[in-house]
């Protein structure tokens, strides 16, 4: 630091002036690397996330391509199994029954 106009004005050691702010380099990190790009595993530390869109969305998904495909397309029955282990039974039946009678609230048209 160097000392000018009697003290009030200083000059730091990345050359700004005090009063401004210091220049500070956003350099991106690129000696990081990620080994594989795969979605996080089970944490049992947050054992009570809710999971009620992730059995809506699979309900959905799972009657799309059911429409789209047919019900032995083999992943479809992916989407199936993932609505039938989230979601309740009551509300599969409320949503089967709304199915039924064209009242369900999501278009399940491919």
């Amino acid at each position: 630091m160097s000392d000018s106009e009697g003290g009030r004005s200083f000059t730091l050691q990345n050359g700004a002036k005090s009063g401004q702010r210091p220049f500070v380099s956003l350099r991106r990190r690129s000696d990081t690397v990620f080994s594989s790009s795969t979605a996080a595993s089970f944490d049992a530390r947050f054992p009570n996330q809710n999971q009620t869109k992730h059995c809506w969305q699979n309900y959905v998904d799972y009657y799309k391509c059911v429409n789209a495909k047919g019900e032995e397309f083999t992943p479809c029955k992916q989407f199936y199994r993932a609505y039938h282990s989230l979601c309740p039974n009551e509300w599969l039946a409320k949503w089967d029954e709304q199915r039924e009678n064209n009242s369900f609230p999501h278009s399940l048209d491919p």
